[in-house]
């Protein structure tokens, strides 16, 4: 079907009262004359001329500078108050498991954010709007016959009310509702339009933040190729972090005698051999697709096969660790020229199952790995890898299947662990 024969359907659909105005979404850029090839002068002066086309424009420019969500939907209220005859008005947005949560109410100037108790919503417009993907506009929902069996109606005191989905392109991810206090009959068709359009303008601005968020959060951990490859699938990038089972190699990666150096240098000096230290790690570490969990002091702790499943995640946690020592030896080379004492890491790596996600609160979480796994990875570099060393686990051993030179270096029992762990060391050839 085109936009023009889109926008020649009935603006209501069967089952809805004919009381009841509905806009389909698909109908709004065709009955706005979007989708025309050449626009009259005449009308382009009266859209500038227009009080709300002012006020779109405004809302345009402040929502480029808008940083969070809150901002977004806070302009937008204010914008809708400022234009519209509404005494309420509020906005829900789908979370991540597709749950409704009420962001922000508003009561003539009374805002409020994330409200306690049910928002004043009718069931029967929430699954229209949503389902149906359209806005609706009832011009007195008490005495509608089909609305007022709808004990929200009764209770919130919804009368003449106009309600949009949030949509942006196909996506629907939460709809905004105002009301009138004064009544039947106070809302138009072009209210409901202009409603639409402050509705995708807060789409369109909470999807582009919610993505640079994720971007942002991802980047804490993962490498360039590996943010690429997530974020071109949506619903992945935004549940990347929840809780999942997952096979991985671990890498525990630790300078040796940290604490003697820092004792002797000053603070500027350790922040400098840090910084240097977890720079070149975190580099190789992301050249192979790695995933950093933390920094533990002088400790990087990093993991390889999650968030995207890696048949190989053995051999690049091992290439990964000769990258480091590699980088370490040329570092060295450096620092003897500079006058300063060389350092040292030693590494552990161990492979098997772990749960990896987010582990925190909701002021601060981090991406990280659980189980055994990791502390037989923590164990090996603690106890058994020397100065320049990368010593692996029989189980990381059996993954590589042959593919380096390894030294067996007999069975730890290793502290915290009940039996013993077969160990290795990788020989590197210079």
């Amino acid at each position: 079907m085109s936009p023009e024969d889109v926008a020649r359907q009935p603006p209501y659909l069967p089952d809805i009262p004919t009381a009841v105005l509905v806009r389909p979404m698909a109908a709004f850029p065709a009955g706005l004359g979007l989708d025309a090839r050449e626009y009259k002068r005449k009308a382009l002066n009266e859209a500038y001329a227009n009080r709300n086309f002012r006020f779109l424009t405004a809302l345009a420019r402040d929502l480029i500078a808008a940083h969070t969500v809150e901002a977004v939907l806070t302009r937008v209220m204010e914008i809708a108050f400022q234009a519209l005859p509404v005494g309420r008005g509020f906005i829900m947005l789908k979370g991540h498991a597709g749950e409704l949560t009420c962001e922000i109410l508003r009561r003539r100037d009374r805002v409020v954010h994330r409200p306690d108790g049910e928002a004043p919503v009718s069931k029967t417009i929430l699954e229209t709007v949503m389902e149906k993907r359209v806005a609706l506009l009832t011009e007195d929902a008490q005495r509608d016959d089909r609305l007022t069996t709808q004990h929200s109606i009764r209770v919130h005191h919804i009368r003449a009310a106009m309600c949009a989905p949030l949509w942006s392109g196909d996506k629907i991810m939460g709809f905004m509702q105002v009301d009138s206090p004064s009544g039947a009959g106070s809302f138009s068709e072009l209210d409901l339009d202009f409603l639409i359009a402050l509705a995708n303008f807060a789409a369109v601005a909470v999807e582009g933040i919610r993505a640079r968020q994720v971007h942002e959060r991802l980047q804490r951990y993962h490498s360039p190729a590996v943010i690429e490859a997530v974020m071109q699938d949506e619903a992945s990038a935004e549940q990347v972090h929840r809780f999942k089972k997952a096979t991985v190699t671990v890498l525990f990666a630790d300078l040796v005698g940290f604490a003697a150096l820092s004792e002797a240098a000053e603070p500027e000096q350790v922040a400098d051999l840090l910084n240097g230290y977890c720079t070149r790690s975190v580099e190789a570490i992301f050249s192979e697709g790695g995933t950093l969990d933390k920094f533990i002091g002088d400790c990087v702790m990093a993991f390889f096969g999650a968030p995207i499943e890696l048949s190989d995640h053995s051999m690049r946690a091992v290439r990964a660790a000769v990258r480091i020592q590699d980088a370490m030896d040329r570092w060295n080379i450096q620092r003897r020229q500079d006058g300063l004492v060389e350092v040292q890491c030693r590494i552990g790596l161990n492979s098997g199952a772990v749960v990896v996600g987010d582990v925190g609160s909701d002021l601060r979480a981090d991406y990280t790995v659980l189980g055994n796994t990791v502390n037989v990875a923590a164990r090996l570099e603690e106890s058994v890898a020397g100065p320049g060393e990368i010593v692996l686990s029989d189980a990381t051993r059996r993954l590589l299947g042959g593919e380096v030179e390894l030294e067996s270096l007999g069975e730890f029992a290793l502290r915290g662990l009940g039996h013993k762990i077969a160990s290795y060391r990788l020989v590197r050839r210079s």
